[in-house]
């Protein structure tokens, strides 16, 4: 028993050991890259905002995803990959609700101003509120058309979560494409309340999704 006690004793007084160093690590390396970042903000933020981002070059697909949402920039860049080629269908994804309806009625008006022909748009009708509800939505889909290949082209910071969740419910290859945004890039990010809004939101997001599904 006191053979037992002691080595407990030791293997507790280790873990404590370790993890002081573990949280000196951690305060050390944050104060290091808080100070590299006060410094040099520019380049960091920039870093930061491209080393999260899983963009990228289009190429010829089955269809093209327009996820719910981001009116503003979404069809855009669906309908510019419809105009170079890359695929010859477009599925248009209904966010649930009065709004979620206008606005998949307004990206439907938005591709075909833009050059799409009718009958190449999709309105996807399951009602969904999240990027994981599309994901799950359109696996099947993508099972009964036997789609090899989509696009989803999408906002620079949601890239990534957006490439992990398809990727994990669709049975095919998923290549997720930047649709560019009007008040901020990667490289400014920063200097625009929306940017310094949305990537930390889009950071705690993804961690949700990694963890939860």
């Amino acid at each position: 028993m006191r053979r037992w006690l002691s080595a407990a004793k030791g293997a507790l007084a280790f873990f404590w050991k370790w993890l002081r160093r573990l949280i000196l690590i951690a305060c050390l390396s944050g104060l290091t890259i808080a100070a590299v970042t006060w410094i040099f903000p520019d380049p960091v933020l920039r870093w930061a905002a491209e080393g999260w981002s899983v963009a990228e070059e289009p190429a010829a697909a089955d269809a093209i995803l327009v996820l719910g949402g981001g009116i503003a920039y979404r069809p855009q860049a669906a309908a510019k990959l419809w105009n170079e080629g890359f695929a010859g269908k477009i599925y248009v994804f209904k966010a649930h609700g009065r709004f979620g309806s206008r606005d998949a009625a307004e990206t439907v008006e938005i591709l075909a101003e833009m050059g799409v022909d009718r009958d190449a748009i999709h309105l996807f009708s399951p009602s969904v509120t999240s990027t994981y509800d599309e994901a799950r939505e359109a696996a099947g889909l993508v099972q009964a058309e036997g789609f090899k290949r989509v696009l989803i082209p999408t906002d620079l910071f949601h890239t990534r979560r957006a490439k992990w969740i398809f990727s994990k419910f669709l049975n095919c290859e998923v290549v997720v494409t930047e649709a560019p945004f009007n008040y901020f890039h990667a490289d400014d990010w920063w200097k625009n309340e929306s940017g310094v809004i949305q990537f930390p939101n889009e950071i705690a997001k993804t961690f949700f999704y990694w963890f939860h599904y």
